[in-house]
């Protein structure tokens, strides 16, 4: 119940940035402990996704539409804190 009321607060997004401005993007995105990041097909690229909280987003635009491309937004019906699937899992 608790993972369905946190993911009401967050959002999950999606982008891609050019690897000369992975360093600024990092410093300026927050996320819930860091973000993930994977090369894409073409060199010096990376998709960087992440969860933020919904009231974080509309400050960030500005920042993103500077240093990122095709930013892709979703809302997660659940947010489940590993330590929480860990006790799980012990019980």
């Amino acid at each position: 119940m608790r993972g369905a009321v946190n993911g009401r607060k967050y959002l999950h997004i999606y982008l891609n940035v050019e690897e000369k401005n992975m360093k600024k993007l990092l410093s300026e995105i927050p996320s819930l402990k860091r973000p993930t990041i994977s090369p894409l097909s073409e060199d010096g690229w990376f998709g960087v996704n992440t969860v933020i909280r919904k009231e974080e987003f509309h400050k960030l635009i500005p920042k993103l539409r500077k240093i990122a491309q095709g930013v892709v937004v979703h809302e997660p019906r659940q947010i489940l804190e590993l330590e929480e699937i860990k006790r799980d899992e012990e019980n």
